[in-house]
């Protein structure tokens, strides 16, 4: 006799015929025994009922009993189920099927040795396509209602040896109505899975951070157990091994707001979808009922993000005088008293602030320079957030920063929508410069594909972002910087080079300056730091050396326009406006003029 193997995995639920639509469905059938191998078997569903046809590997066996083998030499001879030869002469058994994903006992009479052996069969409802289920067995995001957004469920891995498991529970995550699900493996031997006949390599390097292989699958229904293969490299050569995964609906918990690119914040939600929220080293807890109302934003590049959400009866007060706004809508709202001034960030009337009921403060990283202000906010009860958007490494990283404003106003779906048309928007440009140079389209061939786009970047025209300070240095931009990955998605290529990323704004001295920037197509001047500098003649007078630099001698000298950094959402425009200047186009500048 051949090994009895187990086959029923742990946790698995039965599904009965009334779990399934009337039809025919191939169906894999799993044997204790290597005896009773079954090729092929077709399910057939009617009126809730279920028969299968198993097509068998060899001609050994005149007869099935569903029972055990005791049961079936006690039976009467008309209760066996004879076989039944197909058109290439294979043995059939058509047989009655309680449920699937459940062990069914069921007796095999040999021919050669005329006696019953016990067998115990079970069809995967897993091998049955989510097409195939009854209304209401399954759910999807749509039917639970799920949000965009990231949360846990309770994950079955099944099949394999049993020794290797998944990390349950699981992260699900929701994006545009899709399922993903975050599979972690015990092991760091998983090289790439199929799933629905797609491959998904490891998200990690090959493993994460915990030393574990990882990847993203898609889901494209819960509670119903999914066919997977994982390749395994654990063993002399590389296996391909059958595996179903389950995720049970009831058990979703929310988990975490969903950020593509933002890092310098995060959202968690706990029972009642109360949200904490985390910026440094500092927490808020929010309630979905009790939603700050009146706010005193501090953070003038924070305005603008309530002003496209729409949600500017949210904001009360402002550390922004009426002069110095330079965004039309705000500025009316200040100048008529509908947004309160209560003085700048380090010197506010918290007395006044405190009387108009004030729930929530937003600061900028300036108000850690006045310590003792943030700590007696504080201490009258009103929570401060620091918001740290300008610190993004990405423009995306900072756009995205919209979705925690619409969290705090309740204008979550507004704030997604505006996120994607931001996202569109950036890689429409990025793709038209990629198209333009050739580097995913039709153009020259004359390069490798990797050669040809190290080619393509070396040829980008060059850009220098700086401004002057009183001292006579000159300060740059990280390369790591949000405002310079604009640049480069612009289509441009940054300078100076080489500089250390992750160190902020740099101060470089003057001849370190030119010698980089001296070649550089392009100067763009920042001119919101220095005012006073609107000419390239100012700009000559404070510093005579950079007359002989390219782009002074060519009259490509820009400066950034006064609202650039309180219009945090234009950076798909401000992009637009760089391309434009890059390339030399006839076009309108929205955020930038240039210095004549």
């Amino acid at each position: 006799m051949a090994e009895t193997l187990d086959i029923v995995d742990e946790g698995m639920v039965p599904v009965c015929g009334s779990d399934l639509k009337d039809g025919n469905y191939k169906v894999n059938v799993r044997s204790s025994s290597g005896m009773f191998k079954i090729t092929d078997c077709e399910l057939t569903v009617r009126d809730g009922k279920m028969t299968a046809v198993m097509t068998m590997s060899g001609t050994g066996y005149s007869y099935v009993y569903m029972g055990t083998g005791a049961e079936a030499a006690a039976a009467p001879e008309a209760s066996y189920i004879p076989y039944a030869a197909n058109a290439d002469g294979a043995h059939t058994f058509t047989v009655p099927v309680e449920a699937l994903d459940k062990g069914i006992s069921c007796a095999a009479f040999s021919k050669k040795k005329e006696k019953w052996y016990d067998r115990t069969l079970l069809f995967e409802a897993a091998s049955v396509p989510a097409s195939a289920l009854a209304e209401g067995t399954v759910k999807t995001a749509a039917d639970l209602g799920l949000k965009d957004g990231s949360y846990k469920v309770d994950a079955v891995l099944g099949g394999g040896s049993g020794r290797t498991t998944i990390e349950s529970p699981a992260e699900l995550i929701v994006k545009d109505g899709k399922l993903t699900a975050r599979i972690i493996w015990s092991s760091n031997k998983y090289d790439f899975m199929v799933v629905d006949g797609e491959t998904c390599y490891p998200v990690g390097d090959p493993v994460n951070k915990d030393g574990n292989s990882e990847f993203l699958i898609p889901v494209e229904v819960l509670d119903h157990a999914i066919q997977v293969k994982a390749d395994t490299t654990a063993m002399s050569k590389p296996y391909l091994i059958d595996y179903t995964i389950s995720f049970d609906s009831a058990s979703i918990k929310p988990g975490s707001m969903e950020l593509d690119y933002a890092e310098e914040f995060a959202v968690d939600y706990y029972d009642g979808n109360i949200a904490k929220i985390t910026i440094a080293d500092r927490t808020m807890w929010l309630k979905p009922d009790e939603r700050p109302k009146n706010i005193y934003i501090a953070s003038s590049s924070v305005m603008d993000y309530f002003l496209e959400l729409d949600a500017l009866d949210h904001a009360a007060m402002t550390g922004t005088p009426y002069a110095e706004w330079k965004i039309p809508e705000i500025r009316e709202l200040v100048y008529n008293d509908k947004i309160s001034f209560v003085g700048k960030y380090n010197a506010p009337d918290i007395e006044y602030i405190l009387s108009e009921g004030c729930d929530l403060a937003i600061e900028n990283t300036m108000i850690y320079h006045s310590p003792e202000i943030l700590e007696e906010l504080e201490a009258v009860g009103i929570p401060v957030l620091v918001e740290r958007s300008s610190y993004e490494k990405t423009p995306l990283g900072r756009l995205e920063w919209i979705k925690l404003y619409g969290l705090l106003c309740g204008e979550e779906e507004k704030a997604e929508e505006l996120f994607k048309g931001f996202e569109q928007k950036l890689g429409e440009i990025e793709d038209s410069i990629e198209a333009s140079e050739g580097v995913h389209g039709s153009a020259s061939n004359a390069y490798p594909a990797a050669a040809k786009a190290t080619a393509v970047l070396t040829a980008r025209p060059t850009a220098a972002y700086f401004y002057i300070n009183t001292a006579g240095g000159v300060i740059v931009r990280d390369p790591g910087d949000y405002m310079i990955k604009m640049l480069e998605t612009a289509g441009g290529r940054y300078v100076p080079e080489g500089l250390k990323a992750g160190s902020g704004s740099l101060t470089v001295d003057m001849e370190s300056f030119y010698s980089a920037a001296k070649d550089a197509d392009v100067l763009i001047y920042n001119g919101v730091i220095d005012e006073g500098t609107k000419t390239v003649a100012d700009l000559i007078k404070k510093a005579p050396v950079l007359s002989g630099l390219k782009a002074v001698k060519e009259g490509r000298v820009y400066r950034t326009g006064d609202i650039v950094f309180q219009k945090s959402t234009g950076i798909p425009e401000m992009t637009e406006d760089m391309n434009t200047i890059l390339y030399a186009k006839n076009k309108e500048l929205k955020f930038f003029e240039k210095m004549e």
